[in-house]
């Protein structure tokens, strides 16, 4: 069984929720990162085999 990851809904960009804004866009640019990451490593090249 495996259990999705939803990332949290974004706070806004109003005066009032400013700090959880940055936290929500630092965390969505993790969430980017890792995902790029582990596309990067699975990337085969063109004209390689898969054994």
């Amino acid at each position: 069984m495996t259990k999705d990851i939803e990332a949290p809904p974004d706070p806004g960009s109003d005066a009032t929720h400013q700090e959880e804004h940055h936290h929500y866009l630092a965390l969505r640019e993790v969430r980017h990162t890792i995902l790029r990451l582990i596309g990067d490593h699975y990337w085969r090249p063109q004209g390689t085999q898969h054994f």
